[in-house]
């Protein structure tokens, strides 16, 4: 630990030689009549292309100042939305000190007849309303970049290393495409896949739902929303790239991505294939289409905590383990009908191909002993996934929305597995040799229709229908061949196979009806109605011998869950403050039945209502500053895989089997959220508290057998759980040093319950972590970026203190990248993970240091050359460590190790060409 604390140490401390003597620019922006102007835009532009070198933003009183600016020659541009821009040209002699520029006089933009603009020039910011617009060519950017580098750039827009996207201090959770759906709603998807030279305008807002969009009354939701504006000559031919690379130990990567978009059409293409463990898409695509337990992205280390269903990941990094060999491909239309009539359909699919090399260890804590496993395990999955996407919206006329969309999902797994496994308790020995083959097969449709309907003669009158439709099938076929070596010392080898087919589908019906009571107060009714229904068939046959052969009773089980749910709330709505309150009843009816050989054998039927409470506030106190306040209660009633007692042979050692008599459990949930983002400073502050209390609670109940080493699980409702978590960040500029600092704070509890051989376990875990990152704020030339996360974690159990547990992780990275010009650029990345678990001797330490240099060549940069390599200390390790109430372990995996790759990408552009100076200042005269 000290020695990753005094590195970042270090390195910060090198950073800070950069500083450099500079000066600061004042002055106000004020319009015709001398009247201030706050929010205005004050820009520092590079003269020879007009890119922005630094930037301000006036205060309520209209001043402004934009500190440490080099010495250098400059053009000063003051913007305000409506009025003309103003320029003063400065030049190096006027930077010897500190340059007070007095006040600047905008005036109204000249307007034609017909109210078009006809003098004006793009200012490089601009704050329209809660709108915040970006010039994209008052950024420089490199032929190679992408979105996400362009973003990077911006004031306001932070990246982080996974791709996600802050602004003005939150998450952004959708990216849009000329107002159309890119891919869904993954905002990764644009943002590494579109080129940086192809946007025009970076647009950033809270957008609003469909419903409050169109009928105009508040409900309070806000999605943080980036709208990518694309420059008209990308709209009127076809541009993309393609790649491929190949390198030692046998890698390579082959990618691509085409996209012809227009004022009315959008398509887009994206595809790659390759064996260095890239998905080609980001981890929430990757999801829709995985069937295995694997885990995501380039590896290195992981610690899992589990206590039944109350699970405490602490993931280091995103662990993929095996030889991976994996292929995507994207495909995505958007298409205007006419305004307000938008279609969006998306197609991807995914494939992989992986081997798993596995060692692991394992002790088990008993009433009766410790129970000791050591297995191997030789793994080869393939999984293929295909899905499908659509989205329609059409406004009817002025007081009628349609909205549609529909999903669909494919997915095909294989997998052959060979283990050997030796479970020891005390003189007491078993093994077990197994080979197991497996296909499963798995189909995922829903769909959904909803209406809007808004009043004509009363304002804010409005109301909604929505139906949804939902299906889920799936047939899995295992075979298993186990040798078994009781510790009687009788040995039993088994043939088995087992079927399962599992069928759900789900209908809901939900309706409500707002009306105005007075000014900005709503009552809203709702009324819902669900029916799910769920069953899975089991077939079972198990072969001892030619002559021994057991066909195990063919096995049903059925869930048919009905649920009736009424609300009334009351809203209030304002420029600064959207409050509703309100009380929901919801009465729900579960049928578990469970049949062998067509004959019914057991069944359970519960009848129970709850009652729904719920409130919510969003308060805005000024620019940039906003509290969100929650409560809501909802029901979780047990899937049928928790219900069906289906008889489980494919492990002799551990029986699996679930309860008809399980009943739904009833949470509470509670959210507060408080931000405060200074768009003149780029400083933000933000606390998000989370607290959810679950009554009735389902946990599974342990059981075992010392003498035959048997394990048996069911779960079962037992008391209740918590959880709460608190986040705090901080994030601003050291404008001296031309840095940005973030800082983070998390604090977790929580408590839950198990049942270990009849015995009540009760775990109460706390987590304390931190983090820091800094990274430079002029991104021209150098781009970097160093950080440090450490969290402590506590478990203790009730029922075994010598299990409690104590873990701490340390984490450092640093990210660099030197643009040396444009023909050449150096990057490197560094990860150094630190894990230390009071249950093992040895800490664990993984290294990852990845390197690579690129060279632009051919006409207008359409060609590179990288050269890359990675894991250049050859330290990469799959090791996963993993605890819970009665249970320590840990497993070393093969994991994608040390290779060099060159690789070629060629862009193509079949689209008009830009002038970046074109217009530029053409109708102005500087001061």
């Amino acid at each position: 630990m000290k020695n990753l604390i005094t590195l970042f140490i270090c390195i910060c401390l090198s950073l800070s030689g950069f500083a450099q003597e500079k000066v600061s620019i004042t002055g106000s922006v004020v319009d015709s009549a001398g009247v201030a102007m706050p929010s205005s835009t004050v820009s520092i532009l590079y003269p020879e292309d007009s890119t922005l070198a630094y930037f301000g933003i006036t205060n309520l009183e209209g001043n402004f100042t934009i500190s440490n600016v080099k010495q250098g020659d400059y053009i000063l541009q003051a913007s305000y939305l409506g009025f003309s821009n103003t320029f003063w040209k400065i030049s190096s002699a006027d930077l010897s000190g500190d340059l007070d520029l007095g006040p600047i006089v905008l005036k109204l933009k000249a307007v034609n007849l017909d109210g078009v603009e006809i003098t004006g020039t793009q200012a490089p910011i601009l704050i329209k309303a809660d709108t915040v617009e970006y010039n994209a060519s008052s950024f420089r950017s490199k032929p190679t970049d992408n979105v996400e580098n362009l973003l990077k750039k911006m004031p306001g827009i932070e990246v982080d290393r996974d791709g996600t996207i802050k602004a003005q201090g939150e998450e952004v959770k959708k990216v849009t495409v000329d107002g159309k759906e890119f891919f869904g709603n993954d905002p990764k998807m644009a943002t590494k896949n579109l080129p940086a030279d192809a946007v025009d305008k970076v647009q950033v807002f809270d957008k609003q739902s469909d419903a409050a969009e169109f009928t105009g009354v508040d409900d309070g939701e806000r999605t943080k929303t980036i709208n990518l504006k694309l420059k008209e000559d990308k709209k009127k031919g076809a541009f993309g790239e393609v790649r491929g690379g190949y390198g030692t130990n046998d890698r390579y990567e082959f990618a691509g991505s085409g996209f012809k978009f227009d004022k009315k059409l959008q398509l887009s293409a994206i595809g790659k294939l390759n064996n260095i463990n890239d998905y080609g898409f980001s981890i929430s695509d990757y999801l829709n289409f995985q069937t295995g337990g694997a885990g995501f992205g380039p590896g290195n280390m992981s610690f899992t905590f589990n206590s039944d269903d109350n699970s405490v990941p602490l993931n280091f990094g995103q662990n993929q383990y095996g030889n991976l060999v994996s292929g995507a491909l994207g495909l995505n239309s958007s298409y205007e009908i006419r305004k307000g009539n938008d279609l969006s359909v998306s197609y991807m699919f995914n494939g992989s191909d992986r081997g798993t090399q596995t060692n692991s260890t394992s002790t088990q804590f008993t009433r009766q002993g410790e129970i000791q496993n050591t297995e191997d395990e030789s793994k080869s999955d393939a999984n293929y996934g295909h899905a499908t996407n659509l989205r329609w919206k059409n406004d009817v006329d002025s007081l009628t929305r349609i909205i549609i969309t529909g999903s669909a999902n494919i997915t095909d797994a294989n997998s052959d597995l060979r283990s050997f496994r030796i479970t020891q308790n005390g003189d007491q020995q078993s093994t077990l040799d197994r080979d197991l083959t497996s296909n499963s097969d798995g189909l995922v449709m829903n769909s959904n229709a909803k209406l809007i309907r808004k009043s004509a003669s009363k304002i804010g009158r409005n109301v909604n229908g929505e139906v949804s439709l939902g299906l889920n099938q799936s047939l899995a076929n295992t075979n298993w061949l186990n040798n078994t070596i009781t510790p009687q010392n009788s040995e039993i080898s088994e043939n088995f196979f087992r079927e399962d087919a599992q069928d759900s589908w789900n209908y809901q019906l939900s309706g409500a009806w707002n009306e105005p009571l007075f000014k900005n107060h709503f009552i809203e009714f709702e009324g819902s109605y669900l029916n799910r229904f769920s069953n899975i068939a089991r077939d079972q046959e198990l072969k001892q011998s030619e002559q021994n052969t057991q066909t195990v009773p063919s096995e049903f089980a059925e869930q048919i869950v009905s649920e009736a749910q009424a609300k009334v709330s009351w809203k209030i709505t304002g420029d600064n403050t959207t409050f509703s309150a309100g009380l929901g009843v919801s009465g729900i009816e579960m049928e578990n039945t469970y049949d062998q050989n067509s004959e019914e054998v057991d069944a359970n039927t519960l009848n129970k209502s709850y009652l729904l409470p719920n409130f919510r506030l969003r308060h805005r106190f000024g620019q940039g500053r906003r509290l969100n306040l929650s409560y809501n209660t909802n029901v979780n009633y047990p899937n049928i895989s928790r219900v069906a007692p289906l008889v489980d042979l494919s492990s002799p050692l551990s029986l699996n089997r679930g309860n008809l008599n399980l009943e739904p459990e009833y949470s509470h949930n509670g959210n507060l959220f408080f931000m405060i983002y200074d768009q003149f400073s780029f400083t933000s502050f933000f606390i998000n508290a989370r607290y959810t209390h679950t009554e009735n609670s389902i946990v599974n109940a342990r059981s075992f057998n010392p003498q035959t080493l048997v394990q048996e699980i069911e779960p079962v409702n037992f008391k209740d759980r918590q959880n709460m978590e608190v986040s705090v960040s901080f994030s601003t500029p050291i404008k001296k040093l031309g840095l940005m600092v973030n800082l983070g704070l998390d604090e977790g509890y929580s408590t839950g319950y198990s049942l270990i051989d009849g015995q009540e376990n009760l775990l109460t875990s706390f987590s304390h972590g931190g983090d820091i990152s800094i990274s430079n704020r002029k991104k021209d030339k150098i781009e970097a970026e160093l950080g440090f996360a450490l969290n402590y974690t506590t478990s203790d159990y009730s029922i075994n203190s010598a299990q409690n547990t104590n873990y701490l992780s340390q984490s450092l990275f640093a990210d660099a990248a030197w643009y040396i010009n444009d023909k050449w650029i150096i990057s490197s990345s560094l990860d150094v993970t630190n894990y230390e678990n009071s249950q093992f001797a040895n800490a664990v330490q993984v290294p990852l240091w990845s390197a690579e240099i690129t060279h632009n060549f051919l006409a207008g940069n359409k060609g590179s050359l990288r050269l890359k390599a990675f894991d250049l200390l050859n330290k990469n390790q799959g090791v996963e460590q993993f605890t819970s109430e009665n249970y320590i372990g840990q497993q070393v995996s093969n994991i994608l190790s040390q290779y060099f790759m060159l690789s070629f990408t060629y862009k193509f552009r079949k689209a008009g060409t830009e002038d970046p100076m074109s217009g530029f200042m053409k109708m102005h005269k500087m001061r």
